[in-house]
C-alpha cells in the first residue's frame, strides 16, 4: 500500500494512475479517494493522476490533531514536495475544493497549471447575504451531535443526499468511507470546513479553472458555479444534468472527457 510519511510522522495513503501532467484529486469531508474509483480504473488521458487520502480519512493514518482545512493544504504541499512534483493541476471536490483554495491562499499559484472545482461553493456556511451557503448554525449543531450520537444514521442520510440516482454501490461506498473517520476527527474537520470562507480567494484565481456542478445537487446550489464563472477571468462551467454532488461517479464518462480536455488546455 503506497504511503508517504509527513514530517510529523503521520503516514498518508496515495495511489497513482496514468502518465502525463500530474493531476491531484482531493476528496470531500468524511470521504476518501475511493470516491474516485472510476478515475482510478479508467485513468485520464494525458494525466498522471494522484489520489490522496487526507489524514484520518480512508486508508491514511488516524490522527488526533491537525484536522483543519489549513493543515490538509499543508499536507498536500508536503506530499507534492516529497514526490518532486513542481507543476500540477488540482481537482478539488466538495471540501477538497476548500483545501485547494486554501493551498492557493498559502502557497500561491506559481506551480499550479490549472484548478478543477467540483460541486463546491466558496463557503458552505449560510452567512448573511450569501445565497450559496448550505448550512446554518442550527444545521451544524445537529450534525455535530449526530457524529457522536448516531454516526450510522448520519452516514446513511449523507449518502442519500449526495447522489441523484441511489445505486447501492455508491451508497455503500459513501457509508463505509464516512464511518472510517474517528468521531472526534470528524467533528473537528466538519466544523472547520463549514465556517471556511473563500469568497475573495476563489474569485482572485488567475490560472485556468474548470467548474463542474451537478444539476440536482442538494449540497451546493449549482448557481454557485454560475457565480464563480461570471467572476473568474479564465473559467469554464459544465453542468452535469444527471448528477447530484458526485458527477465523477454519476456521469464518469462525461466527467473524464471534460477533465481530459482541460488537461490538454493546461499542459
Amino acid at each position: 500500500m503506497p504511503t508517504i510519511f509527513l514530517n510529523s510522522n503521520i503516514s498518508l495513503f496515495y495511489e497513482t494512475a496514468g502518465s502525463g501532467i500530474p493531476v491531484v484529486f482531493l476528496h470531500g469531508v468524511l470521504g476518501s479517494s475511493e470516491y474516485f474509483f472510476k478515475q482510478k480504473n479508467n485513468p485520464l488521458k494525458g494525466a498522471a493522476s494522484i489520489f490522496l487520502d487526507f489524514r484520518g480519512h480512508g486508508k491514511s493514518q488516524a490522527s488526533d490533531y491537525g484536522h483543519s482545512v489549513s493543515q490538509y493544504a499543508w499536507d498536500v504541499h508536503e506530499i507534492l514536495k516529497k514526490l518532486n512534483i513542481s507543476r500540477f493541476i488540482l481537482v478539488g471536490w466538495s471540501m477538497g475544493a476548500l483545501v485547494a483554495w486554501e493551498y492557493i491562499h498559502i502557497f500561491g499559484e506559481k506551480n499550479l497549471a490549472g484548478l478543477v472545482i467540483v460541486d463546491q461553493s466558496p463557503s458552505d456556511f449560510a452567512f448573511k447575504g450569501w445565497p450559496y451557503g448550505t448550512f446554518t448554525l442550527k444545521d451544524l449543531l445537529e450534525i455535530q451531535n449526530s457524529i457522536f450520537e448516531n454516526p450510522q444514521k448520519l452516514a446513511e442520510e449523507n449518502a442519500k443526499n449526495i447522489f441523484h440516482q441511489p445505486f447501492e454501490e455508491n451508497l455503500s461506498l459513501s457509508v463505509a468511507e464516512f464511518l472510517k473517520v474517528d468521531p472526534k476527527a470528524a467533528h473537528s474537520i466538519f466544523t472547520d470546513q463549514t465556517f471556511r470562507d473563500y469568497r475573495h480567494i476563489a474569485l482572485e484565481v488567475s490560472c485556468p479553472v474548470l467548474l463542474c456542478f451537478g444539476r440536482h445537487s442538494t449540497m451546493v446550489p449549482n448557481q454557485a458555479g454560475t457565480y464563480l464563472h461570471e467572476h473568474l477571468q479564465d473559467s469554464e462551467l459544465v453542468i452535469f444534468e444527471h448528477s447530484s454532488h458526485c458527477p465523477f461517479l454519476e456521469e464518469a464518462i462525461k466527467f473524464n472527457q471534460v477533465v481530459e480536455a482541460f488537461v490538454i488546455k493546461c499542459s
